[in-house]
């Protein structure tokens, strides 16, 4: 089976192989494909497309190569993508979680503040409120070191 992929660009018709002649009594090893319209049926049908075999091998081979790199770009591409996607995902993660900490901080203080006003209101023993102050105390600087945290790393992921 004879398959021919090379296509006329004008008149989509095969483009045929000829061998180059002779050149001082040998034949030429060059040869060229021209368009089979305008070889066989009509000069006026179509124009005289012709491409040497060297040209052609030449074209393909780097042709063949730019995919490969492509190729190549591809999966490199594709690989920063999904780390963008990982680090985009992992920036709105530390986000949440800042604004959940900020939310704990502030319930954190206002119990102590509860704490507080309850101890003036005498509803809690001086011992009850320094328990529970100190408790909230601490709570509250875990949560505080917690939030700084999370701002450094999400600095140094908006900086990537």
């Amino acid at each position: 089976m004879n398959f021919n992929p090379l296509k006329c660009a004008d008149c989509k018709r095969a483009m045929n192989k000829k061998q180059g002649g002779y050149y001082n009594g040998k034949p030429r090893k060059q040869f060229h494909y021209m368009c089979s319209t305008y070889m066989r049926r009509s000069r006026n049908l179509c124009s005289k497309h012709t491409i040497r075999n060297d040209i052609l091998e030449e074209t393909v081979l780097r042709m063949v190569k730019l995919q490969i790199e492509l190729v190549a770009d591809y999966d490199k591409i594709l690989k920063e993508l999904q780390k963008a996607s990982q680090t985009d995902y992992r920036k709105k993660v530390i986000e949440d979680n800042i604004i959940k900490s900020e939310d704990e901080l502030k319930i954190q203080k206002k119990l102590r503040k509860l704490a507080y006003e309850d101890w003036k209101l005498e509803k809690i023993t001086e011992d009850e409120y320094v328990e529970y102050s100190s408790s909230y105390t601490n709570v509250i600087t875990l949560i505080e070191s917690n939030i700084k945290n999370l701002y450094e790393e999400l600095e140094n992921y908006t900086e990537k």
